[in-house]
């Protein structure tokens, strides 16, 4: 936490969270906002360790797209830079992005593949939904990731089908928006 705070009235959200603390987290205004504790302040939240957070840079092209809480208390934000781990408990603060020498990294948000949302399924995995992608987090210590390719590359081009979000029911089948 820390910093500035805001008022809910100023705000033009792209995301919002509630995490089971009740805290609500807001990604508004080109910043990421959380609450100083349940129903109080929003202030701007600066990940530990990082004297300007990565959605406050030039090339944090889209902002917080979507906020996960996982299983173990994690908060995990998409973002058009990366996929974003924070851990509120030991404050570990980490990032995943893609890097072009490792085919099984996070795919490059910049490209065609901007990031779209997150999702945690039932087996607590994390999944990264790009407009041609689901990205599974297989490996979190290593970053590797499993892509599962929706459309071709001429199909996307040409305005055909995309992944917009996805969702898990409770018999365990997944929902994906097009």
């Amino acid at each position: 936490g820390g910093g500035a705070s805001a008022s809910w009235a100023t705000f033009s959200a792209r995301a919002i969270f509630e995490d089971r603390d009740g805290r609500v987290w807001v990604n508004a205004n080109e910043q990421l906002y959380v609450e100083d504790e349940p129903g109080g302040d929003l202030v701007s939240f600066r990940p530990p360790g990082q004297a300007i957070p990565d959605w406050a840079r030039p090339d944090w092209s889209m902002g917080t797209t979507s906020i996960v809480q996982d299983q173990e208390g994690a908060i995990w934000l998409t973002s058009g830079d990366g996929l974003h781990r924070y851990d509120p408990v030991t404050r570990q603060y980490r990032v995943y992005r893609h890097d072009p020498d490792r085919p099984e990294s996070l795919l490059d948000p910049q490209s065609a593949e901007q990031i779209r949302g997150g999702f945690e399924d039932r087996e607590g995995a994390i999944w990264v939904v790009t407009p041609r992608y689901l990205s599974r987090l297989e490996d979190p210590e290593a970053g590797r990731f499993r892509h599962v390719r929706h459309t071709s590359d001429a199909d996307a081009r040409d305005g055909g089908t995309v992944f917009l979000s996805m969702h898990e029911d409770a018999q365990g089948r997944f929902w994906i928006a097009t």
